[in-house]
């Protein structure tokens, strides 16, 4: 188990420079609101440190763009664009049930985010107890 991490803005820039311009303040701020969603206390599935600082770098990047966008405002809209019309422009989104995805998929970070924790999200079978009775 791998963890915990501590955010290094140096690092991050480095591997994302699209947010360079973000205050090393707020892209901890970032950081501190993908530990929400991505365990950094130690018992984290990921085996590694290197892996879970990936993890929580593109977590953060996600965050980010979903927050204030390069050069613009963070979105209004929540949820996948379904359908969109350019007369009198018109967009329309859907966000099912399951959102957990549909939130994810909405940033190439955050996309990589869901492809590379896949295996964290599955069922482990953890034997109980074995009783044996002995008639008698």
């Amino acid at each position: 188990m791998a963890g915990p991490v501590t955010f290094d803005f140096t690092t991050w820039t480095t591997l994302y420079p699209e947010f360079a311009s973000v205050s090393p303040v707020l892209a901890q701020s970032y950081f501190n609101r993908a530990t929400l969603y991505c365990r950094n206390d130690g018992r984290h599935p990921a085996s590694t440190d290197a892996i879970l600082s990936e993890l929580l770098y593109m977590l953060t990047s996600h965050i980010a763009k979903m927050s204030a966008p390069a050069g613009g405002q963070a979105p209004t809209l929540t949820g996948r664009v379904s359908s969109v019309s350019e007369g009198s422009v018109s967009i329309s989104t859907e966000l099912p049930m399951q959102a957990n995805a549909a939130w994810f998929q909405q940033t190439t970070y955050g996309f990589n985010y869901w492809t590379a924790t896949a295996q964290y999200r599955t069922m482990h079978y953890v034997p109980g107890i074995r009783r044996v009775f002995f008639p008698g």
